[in-house]
């Protein structure tokens, strides 16, 4: 019996063991796969959870040098005339402190396109580039959320209908606006770096104004392109809302404001209370006004 017990629980033990595992199929490709995407084209999709790793370089997945970790969804790279196109369906984020978005591989670098679909989110967490030698671009169609970083360099574009939510910086190198109509909406420590004019790409959360800085210099996430001085440069501060005076009245005109109403009060209650009074009151009334009529009118008539 207590062998029988021994075995039942030591199944239930493996069970549990096996259970975390069960149903993750994260994959992880290579060089090879990415040689393939760049000679044959074709495309290749990510899922949450796989990477692509290249010697120690991570170029997708959890870590602090990937171009992008995918956590929700997919990400499909597509070679399109020799530029990697990534679309992003699901959610994703950037959270390395030096990301250019490009895909360097053994004797060339690929440019990339990066699309983020329509109900897709990117977050921005750590310093990202769109470089200029590639012309990297940036197509946002959901969401993308920058709390730390994003240089566009020149050349770069950074486009799209979506929803672009900024509280970190945004950096715009080139001297042409590489936003289109896109709008950017800037939230508390939200900044822009310019040396386009972009003022009518830029909104403001209820609350907040812009205010042009005093200091407009920036230093690149890259030492080529080091630190700089920007011809704009705008961030955000709280809006001054004037609250309406309190009518500050005297106690004593308060006071007597009370007795008036009392006093109006008890006359209406009185009233309701005891109509035929009111109505004997009046009767008299008219009664002697009569009388004293009738004792006038005798009164000639003796004379």
């Amino acid at each position: 019996m207590k062998k029988a017990l021994k075995m039942i629980l030591g199944l239930f033990v493996g069970a549990f063991m096996v259970v975390p595992f069960m149903g993750v199929n994260a994959e992880e490709y290579g060089l090879e796969a990415l040689a393939k995407l760049a000679v044959e084209g074709g495309s290749l999709e990510i899922k949450a959870g796989d990477i692509i790793k290249v010697g120690e370089d991570v170029y997708v997945g959890d870590s602090e040098v990937a171009l992008m970790n995918v956590i929700d969804g997919t990400a499909t790279l597509t070679n399109k005339s020799g530029r990697i196109e990534i679309v992003l369906k699901g959610t994703a984020e950037v959270k390395g402190s030096k990301v250019i978005m490009q895909l360097p591989l053994q004797n060339s670098t690929l440019p990339i396109d990066l699309v983020v679909d329509e109900g897709s989110t990117l977050n921005v967490n750590g310093r990202m580039a769109l470089p200029t030698g590639t012309k990297g671009s940036l197509v946002n169609n959901g969401t993308v959320n920058i709390s730390g970083s994003l240089e566009v360099r020149a050349d770069a574009t950074y486009t799209g209908a979506g929803v672009n939510n900024l509280t970190g910086n945004l950096v715009i190198y080139g001297q042409i606006n590489p936003l289109g109509t896109a709008k950017i909406t800037l939230g508390e420590k939200g900044t822009v770096y310019s040396n386009a004019d972009v003022t009518a790409n830029l909104t403001y959360v209820k609350g907040f104004e812009a205010v042009s800085l005093e200091t407009k210099v920036y230093s690149s996430i890259t030492d080529v392109v080091g630190k700089q001085t920007f011809t704009n440069g705008y961030t955000t501060v709280k809006t001054e809302v004037e609250e309406p005076a309190e009518e500050v009245k005297d106690e004593e005109k308060v006071e007597n404001e009370v007795k008036d109403e009392e006093k109006v009060e008890n006359e209406v209650k009185d009233e309701v209370e005891n109509p035929k009074t009111s109505d004997g009151i009046m009767l008299v009334s008219m009664a002697l006004a009569v009388s004293t009529g009738l004792v006038i009118v005798a009164r000639k008539k003796l004379a």
